[in-house]
């Protein structure tokens, strides 16, 4: 159950390879940065954002994840053996997206459908976001995580 974020050496920059397109602005969905989206002019400076702030690599299965957060909550719902136990005696396990025990959302559901309302009404999620990226990861072709 390890956890490692991607670092920029990581990833090798290839300048041919890399497509922008003049007038084009990408606009960054991934929560954090959802409810208030960052544009980038150029695809360097939106990858090079993604590799900084989104890419986290699960150890144990190998997806990555928008942030340390949903990082962690993958490991613990696919990979904690602990979080199974809980759940199968009934017990809320499934926490909010932004749950943090200082400062944060303390909010944990007893199921998926619970928390996505709970991301949904209180943190203002769009209703298309797509939540099972904790179990998912993300698509390096396709960042967004609305469906």
């Amino acid at each position: 159950m390890s956890k490692r974020p991607r670092r920029e050496s990581d990833v090798e920059y290839n300048e041919e390879q890399v497509l922008t397109s003049r007038g084009t602005v990408i606009n960054c969905s991934i929560p954090p940065c959802h409810s208030n989206p960052i544009s980038f002019n150029d695809y360097l400076a939106y990858e090079a954002h993604i590799v900084d702030t989104h890419n986290f690599l699960c150890l144990e299965c190998q997806k990555k994840f928008p942030s340390e957060t949903f990082l962690d909550i993958h490991i613990d719902e696919n990979h904690n053996p602990f979080f199974q136990i809980s759940k199968e005696k009934g017990e809320k396990v499934y926490k909010c997206f932004q749950y943090s025990l200082t400062g944060g959302c303390k909010k944990i559901c007893i199921d998926r459908r619970k928390r996505r309302l709970h991301m949904i009404d209180k943190h203002a999620y769009p209703r298309n976001f797509n939540f099972g990226v904790v179990d998912s990861g993300i698509d390096p072709k396709k960042p967004s995580l609305l469906k």
